[in-house]
């Protein structure tokens, strides 16, 4: 009978976990949630207006409203916040949550304009907030954040190096280059700002660089533009240059967010230089 009872309380126990995004039905309840799962934060700085009004950002005009959808697909509900900004919650199971934020060219927040949840995976149609005359990004989440949708993955894509670069900004901005090569070698040269400067080598493993490769497939390379440029100074600067197919494509980034697709690519370099074992060159 005692064990019955302890079987039961846990299945109660992971139902009510498994539900806790379901469970919110007002921007109260969202708030409350944030504040005590998500980042205390928001105790001070709801995304959303319970009261009217927002401490610190009086007759700001916003939407004022959540969504809840499995975005990801992981069989757990998410919440979508269209608020103060236009962020993601992604249930990632055991009482763990990430928030993602979504941001345009200008780390501006975009306009969300619907969610298509008919089909995975599931997309958010957004507006960017100064391009006017863009009407829509859709966005999907793959690769462990939000892109840009492609019906079409370059399957052809074959990856001879890529090469990674960033610039210093009037900051602490971490200052290296990275080049990967077929053979899943990669030189890392470490400047300023990083946790230890000099030369090093390593090998990318194998889950890795098959990620790196289907994220290169998905936001089609030859498409995108050769330069981007956020609007102020004093920024960083990220260079990619990837041989691939006997070609190569140049993309300089100032600012570092061309796309969504492009910001994500640009993560991972900045994962690797923990993720890898290096070895230091003498």
């Amino acid at each position: 009978m005692k064990i019955l009872c302890i079987i039961s309380l846990l299945f109660s126990f992971n139902l009510t976990y498994a539900n806790q995004i379901d469970s919110l039905k007002t921007i109260k309840d969202v708030n409350a949630f944030l504040a005590s799962k998500v980042d205390k934060g928001f105790e001070t700085s709801p995304l959303l207006e319970a009261n009217g009004k927002r401490p610190g950002a009086p007759g700001k005009k916003i939407k004022n409203k959540f969504y809840k959808v499995d975005i990801d697909n992981d069989k757990l509900t998410d919440l979508v916040i269209d608020g103060y900004a236009l962020a993601v919650v992604l249930d990632k199971g055991n009482n763990h949550y990430e928030i993602k934020y979504l941001k345009d060219s200008r780390e501006q927040v975009p306009s969300l304009v619907a969610i298509d949840s008919a089909k995975t995976p599931k997309k958010l149609i957004i507006h960017p907030s100064r391009e006017k005359d863009k009407l829509t990004d859709t966005l999907v989440y793959l690769y462990s954040n939000f892109i840009e949708f492609n019906a079409n993955p370059d399957v052809n894509f074959s990856l001879e190096k890529i090469k990674f670069t960033t610039q210093m900004c009037f900051g602490r901005c971490p200052a290296f280059e990275m080049t990967i090569a077929k053979d899943k070698k990669v030189i890392y040269r470490a400047g300023p700002y990083n946790d230890e400067e000099g030369d090093f080598t390593g090998v990318i493993s194998d889950n890795e660089f098959n990620a790196l490769i289907g994220l290169l497939r998905y936001i089609q390379i030859a498409k995108l533009k050769s330069n981007y440029s956020v609007g102020w100074t004093d920024d960083a600067t990220a260079l990619v240059v990837i041989s691939y197919n006997n070609r190569t494509k140049t993309i300089r980034d100032y600012g570092e967010i061309g796309t969504y697709g492009l910001a994500v690519l640009y993560s991972r370099f900045f994962a690797y230089r923990k993720s890898i074992k290096w070895s230091k060159k003498e």
